[in-house]
Order: structure tokens, then C-alpha cells, then sequence
């Protein structure tokens, strides 16, 4: 469609000089979404195919990211490839977020974490290879680490997953590192904690928890005397990475594995300490810190990637952690403000 006259050219709307099509599952998961933005607007991606599992999500994503020439949605099965895989002929590359995800929710539900993360993935690889896909990138976790004293994590750590999420995530790498036997390249990417203002953020995670708190003069719940470690990435250089390793001049990256963190962990309690720093710098109240100890015999859980290897690859995160919980922040002020919910 032709720009009218007098009437401003979208920014987001940059000249197409590529061709990639990508499919893309998980689209309605809170990486995915963001990735579909990300994909809409770039221009090496001619399509975006996006298999979501219900018409329900479907609904949902087309309030917010509506289909055009570039996004296409598709309902259908992870596990029933007859729902999708004429979707996948000549794709140039699969990305599959798709997953059952949260260590608690996963560990309460193992034979769904089971379905979804291990026979989907399979499913979704076999299809991929019988429709003549050419690369398939792999969304994976920190999880498959396990607690092993190993830190900070690097690729070659031999990986301990102590729970549900982390065993059925790397039994997914493990399937889709087959796809170069059979002569197509894989990429997996194992990503720390994923945070920050986004399309479908999760307001549970400990970031997002901790600024709706704030913002509502509630005391930040410290668990463990905030001995615990977290590795935060926010959600647009979660995002950003995924671009970058499609993007063509990273071609000889392929059939490899690579950690995305911040590359600076922190414990929970410095975290919450930064909270009240920022609000202190915004002009809000300052919210009290409680802290509650350990079970006895509890060790803290200290995570947090050796980012080298990316590094090295030519990638390092552009959101600091301040200016993520700075965001993170006004957002929810203003939502207290507008009294409308961040959904």
C-alpha cells in the first residue's frame, strides 16, 4: 500500500531487502510474542508463520499483533504435524519456543511437561526434515543445568537437570541436535531468566513481582535471607539475540551451542537493594525490604551463564539491569495511575 500524501512513513516499516521465512512456534508464549514483533519488523523476514495452539490464543494475539503480509497465524498441534506441516515447506528456518515452562507448574504436571517439550519437539523436527525446512533454532534454558557446582556455566559443562523442566528441555536439545545428521543445521540457545516490560509479560517473575510491589508501598519479600543468584536477561535482548544468530552473517554460528545471560548475576537481595535505589532516584516511596531465612540445610541456588562464547560471537546484551527495572517501574506506576491491568 502506497504512503499518502502528507502522511508520515511507519518508522517500523523499513524497505524488505530479505527473504527469510521463518515458522515459528510458541507465538503466543512471552518470548514468542515479542519474536513475532521483532520478525514483523525486520528486513531480512519476508514471512513470520506462527503456529499457536488454540483459536483462543489465536484471538488474544490478533487483538495485539495483528496478521498482514509479513505475520500469519496458524492453530494447530505441536504433536499433530498434520496441522501445520504444509506451513513449514521451504522454510528457511524453524524457531521453536514452544514449551510447557515453570519449574513448579512442570514439576506438577510431568506427563503435559513430557507431551509438550520432548513428543512435540520430536514431532515438530520430523515434520520439519519431511517438508525440506533447512535450519531449526532451539529455545532452551539455564534449567538443563541442573544445581551442579559448575559456575558460572559454560556450553561444555555436562549438564545435571535436577528438575522436570530442565530434564525435559535438554532431552529437547538433545532430539533436535539429530536434525545435522540427517543434513539439516541446528542452533540451541540456552537462556537465563527472561524479564522486562514486553507483549504477555509474566507478571509472576521475581522482577515484575517486585516492581508491582514497589509502585504499592508493599514491603519486597526477601525468601532465603536473599542468598539466591539470578541471572536476568531482559526480553528485548532475549529477542535481539534470536535476530542476530538469524541473521545470514552468522551463518558459520549454526550446529552449535550458546548460553544468552546477562553475563552479571546478582543475588535476590542486592536485586531488591536496586529497587529501592531506583525508586529512591523516581520520586517514589521507597519500599521496606523483609527477609525471611532458609529451611535448614538448604543450599542457596546460585545460577548465572558464562556468556564468553557469545561474547566472542559478536553479541552482548543492549538493556542494563537498571534500565530494565527503571521500566519496569514507570510502567507499573502508571498502570496504578490508569487503574488498567498489565495483560
Amino acid at each position: 500500500m502506497h504512503n499518502q500524501p502528507g502522511v508520515d512513513r511507519d518508522p517500523w516499516q523499513k524497505e524488505r531487502t530479505g527473504c527469510m521465512k521463518v515458522f515459528l512456534t510458541g507465538a503466543s508464549g512471552y518470548l514468542g510474542s515479542n519474536l513475532v514483533l521483532a520478525l514483523s519488523r525486520s528486513p531480512d523476514v519476508a514471512k513470520v508463520i506462527c503456529l499457536v495452539r488454540t483459536r483462543e490464543k489465536l484471538s488474544f494475539l490478533r487483538g495485539v499483533l495483528p496478521e498482514g503480509t509479513i505475520v500469519q497465524y496458524v492453530v494447530g498441534d505441536l504433536n499433530d504435524p498434520a496441522t501445520y506441516r504444509v506451513y513449514l515447506e521451504d522454510a528457511d528456518v524453524v524457531v521453536h519456543a514452544a514449551a510447557v515452562r515453570g519449574i513448579e507448574f512442570c514439576e506438577s504436571h510431568p506427563d503435559e511437561a513430557e507431551q509438550v517439550n520432548v513428543c512435540g519437539t520430536r514431532k515438530l523436527l520430523e515434520a520439519a526434515l519431511q517438508s525440506g525446512a533447512k535450519r531449526i533454532l532451539y529455545c532452551s534454558s539455564q534449567a538443563v543445568y541442573g544445581a551442579e557446582d559448575q559456575r558460572p556455566y559454560r556450553e561444555d559443562c555436562t549438564p545435571h537437570p535436577d528438575t522436570v523442566y530442565g530434564r525435559t528441555k535438554y532431552r529437547g536439545e538433545l532430539i533436535v541436535r539429530e536434525a545435522r545428521q540427517k543434513g539439516m543445521q541446528f542452533l540451541i540457545l540456552r537462556f537465563s531468566r527472561l524479564y522486562g516490560f514486553g507483549i504477555f509479560m509474566r507478571e509472576e517473575e521475581l522482577p515484575h513481582r517486585f516492581a508491582r510491589y514497589a509502585v504499592s508501598g508493599v514491603f519486597l519479600p526477601v525468601y532465603h535471607n536473599g542468598e539466591d543468584v539470578v541471572d536476568l536477561l531482559h526480553i528485548r535482548d532475549a529477542v535481539a539475540s534470536i535476530e542476530f544468530f538469524l541473521h545470514p552473517a552468522r551463518n558459520h554460528c549454526w550446529n552449535d551451542i550458546y548460553n544468552v545471560g546477562s553475563g552479571n548475576p546478582l543475588s535476590v537481595l542486592s536485586l531488591a537493594s536496586l529497587y529501592q535505589e531506583l525508586c529512591k532516584k523516581l520520586g517514589l516511596k521507597v519500599p521496606a525490604l523483609r527477609t525471611f531465612p532458609s529451611s535448614p540445610g538448604r543450599k542457596p541456588k546460585i545460577l548465572g551463564l558464562d556468556v564468553t562464547k557469545l561474547k566472542e560471537a559478536g553479541w552482548t546484551p543492549a538493556v542494563s539491569l537498571e534500565e530494565g527495572i527503571r521500566e519496569l517501574l514507570l510502567v507499573y506506576q502508571k498502570a496504578q495511575e490508569q487503574r488498567f491491568p498489565l495483560r
